[in-house]
């Protein structure tokens, strides 16, 4: 490659109908010359960035883009969105989850090891759960989590108080095969997680299922969050079970701005719908159970538009977090109490990746 050439780029064979690379979202790229000589990681780059149907009576899609490379006979990557791999995975792992905080689950279908962390009071009453990459080319998805997990091992009294009077447990890579292959849905066998929560089909949801079957019958279920990604849309935001989700949606986002609370899907549950994760954990007894869908572009245009950034996504882990912990029931407050969520000054800055 020659620096400052300009070069178009044609990837063809896709099939949506519609992507956000058709409203200014741009791809993203990593330079090793420049990650050395100047520590910059993943940035959005592209100009003419164009999606468009050209192949198999307009079935079949392709993305064109123009960019420049900023150095000479360099080593450059080129993503859809930051990557989070496998050894990403396993490194979160190892720096925030003692061997002690770690319940192994059988092994996926390609034999890799599947990890719940459990954190929080193993007595407390009430529990919470949140997964993540059931869809392996869901990035941003483990962006979220580690955000989430980072949190609530990082020490400090916001931490502490989400900690007490909780039990949590957190499967930060549900799909590991996936993603350490590269698929971009489903696990080795063809099969996509998030149809398949409430049947033995796949090994990860099997035994996913069978530990939230466990846990639950020493503990009262209170928030369920299936994490994910969308390709399609902007912002952050919640798909529900009908109405049920509000009062949790509600209070995550008054942790952060960057929760796009009114663009909430409360989707009508049908029967082909039984084997999403939102749905089987509602099954299982959790009052707030919702798929938390983070943009693989752009944030809400109330929240400005603008990329979204690794620290945006750390911060939406943050979030969730907190509004969970909000809606734990204290010792002498009715279940049908109102829940008073009070939200914290916006502190997320523009920026992109």
């Amino acid at each position: 490659m020659q620096q400052d050439e300009l070069y178009t780029f044609h990837l063809g064979n896709l099939i949506k109908p519609g992507s956000l690379f058709e409203e200014g979202c741009q791809p993203v790229m990593f330079s090793r010359k420049r990650r050395d000589a100047l520590g910059t990681g993943w940035t959005r780059e592209g100009s003419d960035v164009a999606y468009y149907p050209y192949h198999d009576l307009g079935r079949r899609h392709c993305i064109s883009f123009d960019i420049r490379f900023p150095h000479e006979d360099d080593e450059v990557f080129l993503s859809h969105a930051p990557p989070y791999t496998y050894t990403d995975h396993l490194s979160l792992l190892a720096r925030c989850c003692p061997e002690e905080r770690r319940r192994s689950l059988p092994p996926t279908c390609g034999g890799r090891e599947l990890t719940a962390v459990k954190l929080g009071d193993p007595a407390a009453p009430q529990q919470a759960w949140l997964v993540a990459r059931a869809h392996p080319g869901e990035t941003h998805a483990s962006w979220v989590m580690q955000g989430a997990l980072e949190f609530l091992c990082g020490g400090g009294e916001e931490a502490e108080r989400c900690l007490q009077g909780l039990r949590w447990v957190l499967v930060p890579m549900l799909n590991p095969d996936g993603v350490a292959s590269g698929r971009t849905r489903t696990n080795l066998d063809g099969i996509d997680l998030n149809r398949h929560h409430h049947d033995d089909c796949a090994p990860e949801t099997r035994g996913l299922r069978a530990l939230m079957q466990e846990e639950v019958k020493t503990g009262e279920p209170l928030a369920f969050v299936d994490i994910h990604s969308h390709s399609r849309r902007r912002g952050v935001f919640a798909i529900a079970n009908g109405a049920d989700g509000d009062p949790l949606v509600a209070s995550m986002a008054a942790h952060s701005p960057l929760l796009d609370a009114a663009g909430t899907s409360r989707a009508e549950v049908k029967a082909k719908d039984e084997g999403v994760g939102r749905v089987a954990a509602s099954r299982l007894g959790f009052p707030y159970s919702v798929t938390l869908e983070a943009s693989l572009c752009a944030r809400h245009a109330a929240a400005g538009n603008h990329h979204l950034s690794l620290k945006d996504l750390l911060e939406v882990g943050r979030a969730v977090v907190l509004g969970i912990a909000d809606l734990v029931r204290k010792p002498g407050v009715a279940e049908d109490d109102e829940v008073v969520v009070v939200a914290d000054s916006p502190s997320a800055t523009p920026s992109l990746v």
